[in-house]
C-alpha cells in the first residue's frame, strides 16, 4: 500500500494549530510511480483585534474580554507561539491612538508578565472614540511597513498566520472603499493590501483570516444595553470575512463566547486540514494518531472533503501537540 507519512506535526487542539515544514513521501508498489508533496504548517499566529471604541461599545468590549480570558489558560498549556495586538476603529486626527497599537507592551505573547491585565488594556479601549468607524484604515496603518518598522516592530511575522477579529455595531466608513454602484468588490483596496503583505500559502490558502462580530442582518434583535439606536449592518466587514473564509458572528448574543468558539472552530479547520496531492481511493484511506487508528466520523473522527482533497479532523480527534500523524491511502488512479 502507498502511504503518506507526516512527521511530528504540531497541533493546537482547543484553539489553533502549530506547524512546521515537513517533507512528505508516498510509498507505492514498485510497479507504480512515486509521488511527493510538501505540507507547510507552523505554530506562529499573529492576532489583531480591531475594536470599535465609539460611545455605544463599552459594554460590548467587556463581553468580548470575558469571552477571551478563559482561552488564555489553553493557549499557555498548548504553547502556541502567538502574538496579540489591538487597534481601534478611530482614525480621527484628534485621537492620539489613531492607527496605533493599544497598551504596553504593544503586543503580548505567552511570556508577557501580567498577561490578563495587558489583555484587558488591548480589548477594553473605552468609548471616547469617533462615531465614524474606520477599522479597515486602522488595519492598514498598523500593519504597514512604516508602522511595523517603528512602534509596532516585532508583531507581524512573515511566516505567521494573521488572524484579524473586527468587532463593531456599525458598517466600516474607511477611505478607499469602491463606491461604484455596480461594484462587486468594494473592499479590494484592503484585501489587495493584505494579499501583498501576507502572500498566499503554497496550498492555495490565504495566510490571513478576517473575522467579524457585528450586526449581520437588518433584523438582528438587539434591543437592550448601550447598543440601542446604534445598529448598522457591517456589510464591508462581512465582505472581507467572506473573501478569507473567516467567520461572521452576531454581536447580539447575550455573551460572545459562542462567537469566539465559532472563530476557534474555523481556525482549527483552517490549520489542521491535510491536503493530499492526489485524489485518493476513498475506501483505502486509513488515518492514525500515535499509531492508533482514527475512525471516519464527521463528529469525532476524520472526514474527507473531496472538493479540496482534504483530510479534516473533527471534535476530540483533532491531534494534540507533538502527536505523530500518519495517513495511508491508495491514489484513485493507481491500478
Amino acid at each position: 500500500m502507498k502511504f503518506l507519512r507526516i512527521k511530528k506535526i504540531f497541533f493546537l487542539s482547543a484553539f489553533l494549530l502549530c506547524a512546521c515544514n515537513n517533507d512528505v513521501s508516498f510509498q507505492v508498489p514498485t510497479s507504480s510511480e512515486s509521488f511527493n508533496q510538501n505540507l507547510a504548517y507552523n505554530n506562529k499566529v499573529d492576532f489583531l483585534f480591531v475594536v470599535d471604541n465609539s460611545d455605544s461599545m463599552g459594554k460590548v468590549q467587556s463581553k468580548l474580554l470575558a469571552s477571551l480570558v478563559p482561552l488564555t489558560a489553553t493557549l499557555r498549556q498548548l504553547k502556541l507561539d502567538y502574538r496579540i495586538a489591538s487597534t481601534s476603529t478611530t482614525m480621527a486626527d484628534w485621537f492620539p491612538m489613531a492607527g496605533r497599537f493599544f497598551g504596553e507592551p504593544r503586543f503580548i505573547t505567552l511570556d508577557t508578565p501580567d498577561f490578563d491585565a495587558r489583555l484587558t488594556e488591548k480589548i477594553v479601549l473605552g468609548n471616547d472614540g469617533a462615531t465614524q468607524e474606520r477599522g479597515l484604515q486602522a488595519i492598514k496603518n498598523v500593519l504597514s511597513p512604516l508602522y511595523q518598522g517603528g512602534e509596532g516592530q516585532g508583531f507581524l511575522r512573515q511566516d505567521s498566520l494573521l488572524v484579524i477579529v473586527y468587532i463593531s455595531n456599525e458598517n466600516d466608513k474607511s477611505d478607499n472603499i469602491d463606491t461604484t454602484p455596480t461594484s462587486k468588490d468594494r473592499t479590494k483596496f484592503y484585501s489587495d493590501f493584505l494579499d501583498q503583505l501576507k502572500p498566499t500559502w503554497s496550498n492555495g490558502q490565504r495566510s490571513w483570516i478576517f473575522n467579524f462580530i457585528g450586526f449581520i442582518s437588518a433584523g438582528d434583535p438587539c434591543t437592550g444595553g448601550d447598543l440601542t439606536g446604534f445598529k448598522e449592518v457591517g456589510a464591508l466587514q462581512m465582505e472581507m470575512a467572506q473573501k478569507s473564509n473567516g467567520k461572521i458572528e452576531s454581536i447580539c448574543q447575550a455573551n460572545l463566547s459562542g462567537a469566539i468558539s465559532s472563530i476557534k472552530a474555523r481556525l482549527v479547520e483552517y490549520l489542521t486540514d491535510y491536503r493530499l496531492s492526489q485524489v485518493p481511493a476513498l475506501d483505502s484511506i486509513r488515518v492514525y494518531v500515535n499509531q492508533q487508528l482514527v475512525p471516519k466520523d464527521p463528529a469525532t473522527g476524520w472526514s474527507y472533503i473531496p472538493e479540496i482533497r482534504v483530510i479534516r479532523f473533527n471534535g476530540a480527534s483533532v491531534p494534540k501537540a507533538d502527536d505523530d500523524i500518519r495517513v495511508e491511502f491508495l491514489p484513485a488512479d493507481v491500478n
